[in-house]
């Protein structure tokens, strides 16, 4: 829901905010411009810690992991490309996410999509989450938000896509690795593109 208030100016500050904004409308340069202010208070005041990928050099980014998803969570990460991490232990950064869907998923049993991670968000509290702008519209999403915002901390993987894959990377009867003990584990692209089974990730 979006609020509206009343900003005065005096004439001489109203025509340096109108040349500052140039092409954009008032109402959208002073939106910006109070969305990062606000965001940089709450990251001085919080423990936010905000990584971008796309800043590291590849022999410092784990090429890809694998996670497990319930159904709820897949409906976040397919309409939002959002994925939460567990915020008890500190995840080391990954270029890529492969997601396990529980048996009550579309895909049950295997890992039936991937991710491309653009950001990642740690130290994050309910108050910090409100202001990023790539959690902004799952927000405003009430099957999501109210028991999204009762947790008290969080860690986020913002997705650049996500994709299902072609061909499910299954769990066979004789799985060696539970679904429970796959979480944040490291595997490779070329090894999820030869699997036929999830095993097959972890050798």
């Amino acid at each position: 829901m979006e609020k509206k208030f009343l900003l005065r100016m005096n004439n001489r500050l109203f025509k340096r905010v109108e040349e500052l904004a140039g092409k954009k409308s008032l109402n959208e340069y002073l939106n910006n411009i109070i969305q990062e202010h606000v965001e940089k208070k709450v990251g001085e005041e919080s423990n936010m810690d905000k990584i971008e990928i796309g800043n590291f050099k590849l022999k410092d980014l784990r090429e890809a992991v694998t996670v497990t998803q319930k159904r709820w969570y897949m409906e976040i990460l397919e309409n939002y490309n959002i994925y939460f991490f567990s915020p008890t232990r500190k995840v080391s950064p990954m270029m890529y996410i492969f997601f396990y869907s529980d048996s009550s998923c579309e895909y049950p049993n295997s890992i039936s999509h991937v991710g491309k991670v653009s950001l990642i968000y740690r130290g994050l509290d309910s108050s910090s989450i409100q202001a990023l702008p790539e959690l902004k519209k799952l927000l405003q999403d009430n099957r999501y938000s109210d028991e999204i915002l009762s947790w008290n901390n969080y860690q986020i993987a913002v997705l650049s896509n996500v994709e299902k894959l072609r061909q499910p990377i299954d769990l066979t009867k004789d799985y060696l690795n539970h679904p429970r003990i796959i979480v944040n584990r490291t595997t490779t692209i070329g090894k999820a593109l030869s699997a036929s089974k999830i095993d097959d990730l972890f050798q």
